[in-house]
């Protein structure tokens, strides 16, 4: 357990390690442990460490191997949903993640979350901190007032982890499906080193796992929509030849990649073409990118981050224009294949 009740606030000690690492950069590990000795370790012996689910006291733990934190542990060593939840969550990142991106990434996310969810004296904790012991512990709930209302966040470092096996993906699968059953609603992010595209065609690849990670707006809905109505008969058939696709229906999904290192996020809408073993094929309709901050602003109707342009109706004209030139050169024999390098999606 990283963090414990100490005189009626929040104490983290990882995070307190790593601003005493920060601020003493010539410290060795044993200094460190040192410092944490001097400074709390009469309060730990006094039990003034409490758990923040069970309220027993806690005791503090300061390792000494370099890479492994500090921690707390209840006094009499007995469990509650804490530390089963924080043991689930370490053992998992530990095994699918990329834990040093994650922890710094995690680390912006929250100082976001914090500034922009304030005002509305919504409560974010780390998902190991939730009172009831769970399967798959998000990174963030965020909790509404006077609500039952939850929300919760993930940011996937390592999506491509046992691709081969499938085994990474059944475990997003069950992840989502555990997060619906427990009434969450879920935004996933995923690192933007995962981005697979050839920008010139606006073809690109997902894996099986990053599907699972996909989510379905009211944005989506109206994109379908839009190529229903449009995109249909010989048009359909041109776009069917030209991308090479053997998925005819149109199945608008949407992605959220960060760039954690200069607080990008960048949202990607699709429609997938092409259904093979261990990943999908997918056509880029839209990509937006805007500063995470303003992604992660809530929405109007409070029912969700903004992530993106919210209104893609000038894109969606541009789109059906472009295809439907392509369309007329390729009959008119002019081009193999018209470049439509000029159609911005971006």
């Amino acid at each position: 357990m990283d963090a414990a009740y100490l005189h009626n606030s929040v104490f983290n000690i990882e995070q307190k390690r790593r601003e005493i690492e920060q601020q003493n950069k010539s410290f060795s590990r044993s200094e460190v442990k040192r410092w944490f000795e001097v400074n709390y370790r009469a309060f730990s012996k006094k039990n003034a460490f409490t758990c923040l689910c069970c309220n027993k006291p806690l005791i503090m733990n300061l390792t000494i191997e370099e890479g492994r934190p500090f921690y707390f542990r209840h006094n009499d060593e007995s469990e509650c949903s804490y530390s089963t939840n924080t043991r689930t969550y370490e053992k998992y990142v530990s095994k699918l993640e990329n834990k040093p991106k994650k922890d710094s990434g995690l680390t912006i996310f929250r100082e976001i979350l914090q500034g922009e969810l304030k005002p509305y004296n919504i409560e974010i904790e780390r998902g190991y901190h939730f009172k009831k012991k769970l399967f798959f512990i998000p990174d963030f709930i965020i909790n509404f007032p006077d609500s039952e209302k939850r929300w919760v966040i993930d940011y996937f470092t390592a999506i491509n982890k046992d691709s081969r096996s499938g085994n990474y993906a059944r475990h997003l699968a069950k992840r989502m499906k555990t997060y619906e059953a427990e009434g969450f609603k879920s935004f996933s992010f995923v690192d933007h080193s995962w981005i697979s595209l050839i920008e010139e065609t606006n073809i690109g690849t997902l894996l099986e796992a990053e599907n699972y990670v996909t989510s379905k707006s009211h944005e989506d809905n109206l994109w379908d929509d839009f190529l229903k109505e449009n995109v249909e008969g010989d048009l359909l058939d041109f776009f069917i030849k030209d991308t090479k696709a053997t998925i005819r229906e149109f199945n608008t999904r949407s992605i959220a990649y960060v760039d954690i290192s200069n607080r990008l996020c960048t949202v990607l809408r699709f429609i997938p073409i092409v259904q093979n073993v261990r990943n999908i094929t997918y056509y880029r309709l839209s990509s937006s990118e805007i500063p995470l901050a303003k992604a992660l602003v809530m929405n109007d109707e409070k029912n969700h981050f903004v992530l993106s342009i919210e209104n893609e109706d000038e894109k969606r004209t541009l789109f059906l224009k472009a295809l439907i030139e392509k369309k007329q050169q390729s009959e008119l024999g002019v081009f193999d294949k018209l470049d439509l390098s000029h159609f911005s999606i971006v």
